[in-house]
């Protein structure tokens, strides 16, 4: 099976791809959440498809990679994985954002909505190469339920990607409670989350923990500004900081790259 390897033209690409659809959708609808966060999240975010792809095998003429993007929101991850070639198919509830609008209609792919059974996935068993649930598990209902589903639709050796999972022992979660902010309701320790998902039968290939720097701080304007302007130096420190043992355990988010088994 032949991967991808992304070169640092590849990753430009996307980066300005990304820049012009975040900028077009501004242009026309204002400032949704997606629109208004930080360039650091931007970078988090092209980094994670990044990641996906080069975990995946490469898209041909004769080979569609199929990949689920489950709740995928504003249809950016979607739109990113259109441009390396992948067939991703966006499944969500159906929100009347017009800035989704805007880029859900650029899709190439299926987009399909959540109906009135919020955890059986519409699809056929074996569907897809590979899932992504970013920010998404802790807010379904039945993460269990939505877990067997996710495994039944992946093909054998398919890849589930969870990323953003609220950390249990995340410092800012704490801080934000301290302060009377809005909190994750469902945040969960590594060991929690990987028993989970072995429990759903599993087979869980990478860990890690993720952003110590606070990503999106709309509240502060001029904070906010600094970050965006700084944001490769702050990246790039914030992922060694997040790496650091021990004091990882305080990171914002757990990131976990799980594959169904092959029979």
């Amino acid at each position: 099976m032949t991967r991808n390897t992304l070169t640092a033209a590849d990753r430009a690409s996307l980066h300005n791809s990304f820049l012009r659809l975040r900028e077009a959708a501004r242009t026309a609808y204002g400032d949704d959440w997606w629109l208004s966060q930080t360039e650091l999240t931007t970078l988090g975010y092209e980094a994670m498809v990044a990641e996906i792809a080069e975990r995946l095998p490469r898209p041909s003429e004769d080979r569609q990679v199929r990949i689920l993007d489950w709740g995928g929101g504003p249809g950016f991850l979607s739109f990113l994985l259109e441009e390396l070639g992948f067939t991703p198919t966006y499944y969500d509830l159906k929100y009347e954002y017009p800035s989704y609008r805007y880029v859900l209609d650029r899709l190439q792919g299926e987009v399909h909505y959540v109906g009135e059974d919020p955890v059986t996935l519409p699809f056929p068993e074996g569907s897809f190469d590979a899932v992504i649930s970013c920010g998404v598990l802790e807010h379904v209902p039945d993460p269990v339920g939505s877990l067997d589903e996710i495994y039944r639709v992946l093909k054998p050796g398919g890849e589930f990607f969870v990323y953003h999972f609220p950390n249990r022992w995340s410092y800012t979660e704490a801080l934000a409670g301290a302060l009377g902010h809005p909190q994750h309701d469902t945040r969960w320790t590594k060991s929690q989350l990987l028993r989970t998902m072995r429990n759903a039968h599993f087979r869980i290939e990478h860990f890690d923990y993720r952003y110590m720097v606070p990503r999106n701080l709309v509240q502060f304007p001029k904070l906010s500004r600094f970050i965006s302007r700084h944001a490769h130096g702050i990246y790039r420190t914030d992922k060694v900081i997040a790496r650091i043992p021990i004091l990882h355990m305080v990171a914002n988010a757990l990131n976990a790259v799980a594959v169904k088994p092959s029979e």
